[in-house]
């Protein structure tokens, strides 16, 4: 084997070895039902538009929309890729969506297509309650849509959505605009005691 070879390969190794290792201690996804602690937080979401998102896939569900987008309001979109990566949580990602049966609590735009992927910083909320504040929330890997843009703008896109071109004007998005509409994920709330175990338990989510 040629030197040159003998390099590439090492190289090629020392590479391999730490994307596994970045890919294993990677954050993960881990669901929506670990965050019920948030009672009022998920009571919101799961009435709202980001909460019923996969259901509006389902064939004759939400018509005048898939008609405006140039869809057929008739077919079932739940087991396409395109559809999937932005009306479920985490899909093809590490602990992300899979299926309906495995993930149940994945489907839908959960907490984690806001907030990151929380199994770094659910350890933060359960060993500090209360007592932390959002910039160290954040240094765990926490995000907000509420502060940064591009966590919407990952899929209110125009390449992620698959809508025709001559819609795109229908479905354009206003993030400043979006974030005045509670429906849309939920209210921004102070937790109060009496919901939850400890004093003051993640406050801080909104």
């Amino acid at each position: 084997m040629h030197v040159k070879q003998i390099v590439t390969l090492l190289l090629f190794s020392i590479y391999f070895f730490f994307t596994q290792t970045a890919l294993a201690s990677a954050p993960k996804y881990i669901g929506s039902n670990a965050c019920s602690c948030h009672k009022a937080h998920v009571s919101d979401w799961k009435l709202s538009t980001h909460g019923r998102a996969f259901e509006t896939l389902k064939p004759g569900v939400k018509k005048r929309a898939k008609i405006k987008a140039g869809l057929d309001p008739q077919k079932d979109y739940t087991k396409e890729e395109r559809c999937l990566k932005c009306h479920t949580t985490g899909y093809r990602k590490k602990g992300g969506f899979i299926d309906i049966n495995k993930t149940a609590d994945r489907i839908g735009v959960g907490c984690e297509s806001c907030h990151g992927p929380g199994s770094e910083y659910l350890s933060l909320h359960e060993s500090r309650p209360g007592n932390f504040d959002r910039s160290q929330a954040k240094s765990w890997g926490q995000t907000y849509g509420s502060e940064n843009p591009q966590v919407c703008t990952a899929c209110h896109n125009k390449k992620r959505r698959g809508l025709e071109t001559n819609k795109e004007q229908v479905y354009k998005f206003h993030w400043k605009k979006s974030l005045k509409k509670r429906k849309t994920y939920h209210r921004q709330l102070f937790l109060k005691m009496k919901d939850y175990s400890r004093p003051n338990f993640y406050r801080f989510l909104s």
